[in-house]
């Protein structure tokens, strides 16, 4: 087995829509690839998103919702991790909080949107502390949404999943 490789053992279980799904060999996929799911007999390639916030709680929840969702979900709690995170794992969005130590948002955001691969990734901008004209900023940093916390967190599922469709092509 190759260095650069990760073996996903076979397995026996269900779909969300109860569907048994089997494995019969043993799959291999390439280490740091986004999130595989088995899915009717198929291996499926997972949306994933990144998840950047300094709040704990905050990362837990989204990131709860989302799994159940079934999207991958990877985490970082400051600017400078979300930016390695994303450059590593080339998500398909990015929901980040504007105020984060390290590397605020906004800085996040340019570097990431500064990697030719991930320019196009949509990403969605969190924050507690309104700043009159920052929604309009934010637009104008290339961010899809602006979200002022709180926020119901099934509103934002229902923007991720808008913006880039079930968590699962099939």
């Amino acid at each position: 087995m190759a260095a650069d490789r990760v073996p996903l053992t076979p397995s026996v279980g269900l779909a969300p829509d109860s569907t048994r799904i089997v494995a019969l060999h043993p799959v291999y996929i390439p280490s740091g690839s986004q999130p595989f799911t088995f899915f009717r007999g198929a291996l499926v390639e997972r949306k994933t998103v990144l998840v950047v916030d300094d709040d704990p709680d905050c990362r837990i929840i989204y990131s709860k919702l989302l799994q159940h969702a079934g999207y991958g979900v990877i985490e970082a709690q400051d600017g400078r991790e979300g930016v390695r995170r994303a450059q590593e794992h080339r998500p398909n969005l990015i929901v980040m909080d504007l105020r984060l130590p390290m590397l605020d948002g906004w800085q996040a955001a340019e570097q990431i949107r500064q990697d030719p691969e991930m320019a196009g990734t949509p990403i969605i901008a969190f924050t507690a502390q309104v700043i009159p004209g920052d929604d309009a900023r934010a637009h104008g940093a290339g961010f899809v949404r602006y979200f002022a916390k709180p926020v119901e967190p099934h509103d934002v599922l229902h923007d991720i999943q808008e913006r880039i469709g079930p968590a699962n092509p099939v």
